[in-house]
């Protein structure tokens, strides 16, 4: 039997709290957002009843109240709501495993008796059969046991402090387009690192970013965003390149794992221009080659990357697009498809596609034939490969040109040079 780690036991502890703690949690929200409006009701009453020389003093200490109590209420909808979701996760595979363990004693059990009877007939073909499912369910525990030790150790690196402290608009942490970062001062090489970042636009968007070993040092890395599918809401780290940054995966170049916050995110304006925001504020804070930009984004999030390349015309040196149809093109140009390819044209593109993936093979097939009418575009139909099995991880082959992923393949390309 597989051994489950004493950490993973631990956790399981808390299996029945959680519920309490979420609820606690709601209760609070809804406290906060009573007082919110209280506190809003009380602005309005000074602003429309007081006259004063202190009256814009008083008002701004009403408005920075609000804003405390809106970082609280969103800190605890957010953080503290992922922590639990992710220790139920945690709870739920721990469960698994020893339910894993308890058919792997069963299987066991079944060879030592069939050992005990080997003059039976049947004995050997009963022994290789369990032998062979005991042989699956070993390897079935270890693919789970890792998955839940890597989710552990997102969960230590996750960060529960309530931070409410107020800057002004000039202040350098906020607004920082062109200019060094001290949003991203904390991150390390060698390492991913959650990464709130709040935009000239107000809009808060969660990040995870991987820092190669020499980034603070080593001038023209490259940096490439990455969106996930709708599995990625509310945790960027459940798929893809998110998923690989979290299992300990090396990049050559700077990675950004976008986390959407629902099934609008990778839609909405503002926080596809705070995430253009953020990848100017990398380049300029780490001197990366603002020519050597590039996006991915699989199903839900392959839709946000044609927003993102469509909203920025010749900003991205590569785009790469995975098992997502075409829907998305043009509303950025006010529904005009066609003017929306037009734009996405000035990025070079690679399209990867399973075969078995119904109406997302047939519309990229199309796009393909589109882009290359003009733009640079390559592409990958993999055979017999269905939706969700399209985003691996796997090295890919690009005019002749091996790479290890779609990420190395995404950082090694110039916004200035061929698909090579």
């Amino acid at each position: 039997m597989g051994v489950i780690p004493t950490e993973l036991i631990k956790i399981k502890d808390l299996d029945g709290s959680i519920g309490t703690m979420k609820n606690a949690s709601s209760d609070i929200q809804g406290k906060l957002s009573t007082l919110s409006t209280a506190t809003t009701k009380a602005k309005d009453e000074i602003d429309s009843n007081y006259d004063s020389s202190n009256k814009a003093s008083l008002l701004n200490n009403f408005t920075s109240l609000n804003d405390a109590l809106t970082k609280i209420k969103s800190s605890l909808s957010s953080d503290l709501d992922e922590i639990l979701n992710l220790i139920e996760t945690l709870i739920t595979q721990v469960k698994e495993l020893e339910t894993i363990n308890t058919e792997i004693a069963e299987q066991e059990s079944i060879i030592s008796t069939a050992m005990s009877n080997l003059e039976d007939a049947t004995a050997v073909s009963t022994i290789s059969a369990a032998e062979s499912k005991k042989r699956e369910l070993e390897e079935k525990f270890t693919r789970l046991c890792n998955d839940a030790m890597a989710n552990l150790n997102t969960l230590k690196s996750m960060n529960p402090t309530i931070e409410i402290a107020l800057a002004s608009a000039s202040s350098a942490s906020f607004g920082s387009i062109g200019k060094v970062s001290e949003q991203l001062s904390g991150l390390e090489e060698g390492t991913y690192k959650r990464v709130d970042y709040k935009a000239e636009n107000g809009r808060v968007i969660r990040t995870y970013i991987y820092l190669p070993e020499g980034a603070k040092s080593i001038d023209g890395l490259g940096v490439s965003l990455y969106m996930g599918s709708d599995g990625a809401i509310g945790h960027a780290l459940q798929d893809g390149v998110g998923r690989q940054m979290r299992l300990g995966t090396q990049y050559s170049g700077i990675v950004v794992a976008l986390q959407p916050e629902n099934e609008k995110s990778f839609s909405d304006p503002t926080y596809l221009d705070a995430a253009k925001e953020l990848t100017d504020n990398i380049i300029k804070t780490f001197n990366a080659d603002a020519d050597k930009i590039s996006i991915s984004g699989y199903s839900y999030g392959g839709s946000g990357a044609q927003h993102m390349i469509e909203r920025n015309p010749g900003y991205f040196a590569q785009g790469v697009i995975l098992g997502q149809g075409t829907g998305a093109i043009g509303r950025e140009s006010g529904g005009d498809k066609k003017k929306g390819i037009e734009k996405i044209k000035q990025t070079k593109m690679h399209l990867i596609c399973g075969t078995a993936d119904g109406g997302n093979y047939a519309d990229l097939q199309g796009l393909y034939e589109k882009l290359s009418d003009g733009g640079e575009a390559t592409y990958e139909w993999r055979k017999g490969v269905d939706h969700d099995h399209i985003n691996d991880q796997g090295s890919i082959v690009v005019n002749g040109v091996e790479y290890p992923n779609y990420v190395e393949f995404c950082l090694a390309q110039s916004r200035n040079a061929v698909v090579s």
